[in-house]
């Protein structure tokens, strides 16, 4: 792959695989497939991170560049998960998961091979991990469907049904990392989509602060990532707050359950395994029920 958004892929993945590189009792979540999709130079570099000092080396370089990034995504991953497995305790059998990117969920959530697990990109992505999958397991696991869209314009809803989506049994939508890189209009349509789930189907979605897309709030050192942004071609679209997300969500027939950020993966997650990491305020996570 070597588009920008593939870059962003390898970016996710390569913080994912360093997960599994701590210790059992500090590990936010098991991710052993990640680093198999990393070119192999990457790979080596990365199982350098078995020692400490290499881990904290990568962590001082990240939080340099872009504070709380890599907190964020490792802490929104097992947030997610932590609602994937609710889900399922709850009856939910059929899991979308919209902007996959090289998500791994498929392969290391033992319960989702009871499910019918849709991931859905780019076809550019789509094709890169099939390819990936083949070499490993010689096909696509039967639980799993690859689903490849354009979500500028095209409709998610006929690629889904084309693969064999039943529309009429309970869902759980995923869209980790992916509202802020489409237009408007695409994320409106996408909330169109999911308001036609069944009812008490449920939607986990991560979104960026709308203060911080346009600028009007002093994130400090942070900021500069929307400059980087801009000039990497990946444009920043869409933003959201905590306090206005009933009313976006509200015509879409979605209803708030709970809306978590920094400070709550503090509480939750990283105190409770001892783990002294940096998360960015610029992004949160809302979890949704479709009325």
């Amino acid at each position: 792959m070597s588009s920008k958004v593939s870059n962003t892929a390898y970016g996710v993945a390569k913080a994912r695989c360093v997960e599994m590189f701590y210790p059992l009792d500090q590990r936010l979540f098991e991710d052993p497939y990640s680093i198999k999709f990393l070119p192999t130079s990457t790979r080596m570099l990365t199982r350098m991170m078995r020692w400490s000092w290499v881990r904290d080396f990568f962590l001082w370089l990240s939080e340099l560049m872009v504070p709380g990034l890599t907190g964020g995504m490792l802490c929104r991953t097992r947030y997610i998960d932590d609602i994937l497995q609710q889900c399922l305790d709850d009856g939910i059998k059929i899991i979308i998961n919209l902007g996959a990117g090289l998500d791994t969920r498929g392969f290391r959530l033992p319960a989702l091979a009871n499910t019918t697990y849709y991931e859905v990109d780019q076809a550019e992505i789509i094709e890169f991990k099939r390819t990936k999958i083949e070499e490993w397991y010689g096909s696509v696991p039967d639980h799993l469907h690859l689903v490849a869209v354009n979500f500028q314009n095209q409709l998610v809803e006929g690629r889904l049904c084309a693969e064999g989506l039943q529309r009429e049994e309970r869902a759980l939508f995923i869209l980790e990392g992916l509202i802020q890189y489409i237009t408007p209009e695409a994320f409106h349509d996408l909330l169109k989509f999911l308001s036609q789930a069944a009812d008490n189907s449920r939607v986990v979605f991560t979104y960026p602060m709308q203060d911080f897309i346009n600028g009007s709030k002093d994130y400090g050192k942070i900021n500069r990532l929307i400059k980087f942004a801009k000039r990497s071609g990946l444009a920043q679209n869409n933003g959201l707050l905590p306090a206005t997300l009933p009313e976006v969500l509200g015509p879409y027939s979605l209803e708030m359950i709970e809306d978590v950020g920094a400070e709550d993966y503090q509480h939750t997650f990283l105190k409770k395994l001892n783990r002294k990491i940096n998360v960015w305020a610029i992004e949160r996570v809302a979890f949704a029920r479709v009325r």
